[in-house]
């Protein structure tokens, strides 16, 4: 009842700005500033709850305990007054042997899958249009990690998603109407035919089904595409009114990343991409020429962020020890890439690799004199650390430990704060507020506990503070208990006096 006379309020209005992409509108993850934000997250409103219902977004380790199935970890997006969700539904024929408890939702032992596309209202939450391939998919949901996450991206009056079974689908965002789907090869064969498999022996278990963890970014007019070719996937540079393959790039990033978006002194928009293996590249969008690569770095298996003067902190050191990872910043341009200078290779400085969030963002710009580095030290205890530096020298300008415990987190800065999301992926979201105060990072006001669950699971979802308001996904219920249904809500993060505007 709450959620019904929220959707009704006349308060409520449409999103100003666009999340139009995983990366962001300008594809480097940089947050507009809002001053009318409140200062305690305590004060996290409720606005909208959407009417689809979509199911948890993974499947909790050892099975799946809600009566919905899982639908895949793509995160939402947001375009002109659209916000939309990509995801799968399990669909088809049984297999041969299905088992004999397939768990709380029967849907989940199937192989074949819908993929699917829903726009809803950004200013109530109501369904626009919903589009549905039917079975052109794969049921690829992870247990723990691995399966199908992949964010569409939407630029104009179209919106684009690789579905779970290797299907390129450009979608018109006015109606839902289908414009063009191309299959993007090999994965595609390879899906196909591992389903047929699959379907003549048991479905219980795992799917066995290749990981695909990273998304789509539109740069320079053309839409890139992973191929999902290795733990280093190729990218295709895609023409977006057509579907047609306009270039393709082996190699040329980490699965678990989505290439950003560096604007040279020219302005003209470069893809930034570093691979698992070490190497850093620098691509042309509008051609896939490879303008250079830098190999021997450490693993760069997390999207990588430069500022506009090209300065990007990353992991330089391919042979850490205790898998940790020695941070320093470089400089980037067209022409090549030079240290500038690095963090002393010290377990306060250097930071855990592990295996939990090895697509997460680990190092921010902060306007264009300053980064954000987060993630766990190397230190004895492990401790979780948020530190903010000069991006020219690499001094250490503030930082604090007092954090919530945890490996599922995001710390972005908005104007002169950090807003911090805790437990992206362990079935809840909880938000809290930043500010650099002298030489430590303090707490502004309240922490807000979501309660229910973003159910991602060391899965990296975007939820991005835009207009004063925030969109996530949400799944009832718990870690270890039978939730009822899932979607879409939006909140407001605007201060009590701004609600009204």
């Amino acid at each position: 009842m709450k959620s019904l006379i929220l959707l009704l309020l006349p308060s409520v209005t449409a999103l100003a700005a666009d999340w139009p992409q995983y990366s962001g509108p300008a594809g480097n993850f940089a947050i507009p500033a809002d001053a009318a934000l409140s200062e305690d997250a305590a004060a996290t409103r409720l606005l909208w709850e959407s009417e689809v219902r979509l199911g948890p977004g993974k499947l909790r380790s050892g099975g799946n305990n809600a009566p919905m199935p899982s639908v895949g970890v793509a995160s939402p997006i947001i375009a002109g007054d659209l916000v939309l969700q990509a995801y799968l539904w399990p669909s088809g024929p049984q297999p041969a042997t299905p088992p004999a408890k397939p768990g709380k939702s029967p849907l989940d032992h199937l192989v074949r899958a819908d993929d699917c596309l829903v726009a809803v209202d950004s200013a109530n939450g109501r369904t626009r249009w919903t589009f549905v391939a039917k079975e052109q998919g794969v049921n690829n949901v992870p247990d723990k990690r691995g399966g199908w996450g992949v964010t569409p991206a939407a630029a104009d009056g179209r919106v684009f998603f690789l579905g779970s079974g290797g299907m390129l689908y450009g979608i018109s965002l006015a109606d839902g109407k289908e414009l063009w789907r191309v299959a993007i090869e090999p994965l595609h064969g390879e899906m196909m035919e591992q389903s047929k498999k699959m379907l003549a022996v048991s479905g219980a278990g795992r799917r066995p089904f290749k990981p695909m963890p990273g998304s789509l970014v539109i740069a320079g007019g053309v839409l890139v595409v992973p191929d999902f070719a290795d733990a280093d996937t190729g990218l295709l540079g895609i023409d977006p009114a057509t579907g047609r393959t306009i270039w393709k790039l082996p190699k040329a990033i980490s699965s678990t990343a989505t290439p950003t978006v560096w604007r040279d002194p020219e302005d003209k928009p470069l893809l930034l991409c570093g691979t698992a293996t070490g190497t850093l590249n620098l691509i042309e969008p509008a051609t896939g020429k490879l303008l250079w690569s830098k190999s021997g770095l450490g693993l760069l298996t997390y999207p990588l962020v430069a500022n506009r003067a090209g300065l990007v902190m990353l992991d330089i050191n391919p042979a850490a020890k205790k898998d940790l990872a020695h941070m320093a910043c470089v400089a980037i341009s067209r022409s090549g890439v030079e240290e500038r200078w690095r963090l002393p290779d010290e377990p306060r400085f250097t930071s855990l690799r592990g295996s939990d969030g090895l697509g997460y963002l680990r190092t921010l710009p902060w306007g264009d004199d300053r980064f954000l580095r987060y993630g766990h030290s190397g230190e004895k205890d492990a401790a979780r650390f948020l530190d903010v530096y000069n991006a020219r020298d690499g001094r250490l300008l503030a930082s604090t430990r007092d954090l919530r415990p945890g490996w599922d987190a995001h710390y972005l800065p908005v104007g002169d704060r950090i807003l911090a999301q805790y437990e992206l992926g362990h079935w809840k979201c909880c938000l809290q507020w930043f500010r650099v105060d002298g030489g430590k990072i303090v707490p502004s006001g309240s922490m807000w506990d979501q309660k229910d669950g973003a159910s991602g699971y060391s899965v990296p979802f975007m939820q991005v503070p835009l207009d004063g308001r925030i969109v996530m996904r949400y799944f009832l219920g718990t870690y270890t208990q039978p939730g009822e249904h899932g979607g879409l809500r939006c909140y407001d993060l605007r201060a009590t006096t701004q609600t009204s505007k």
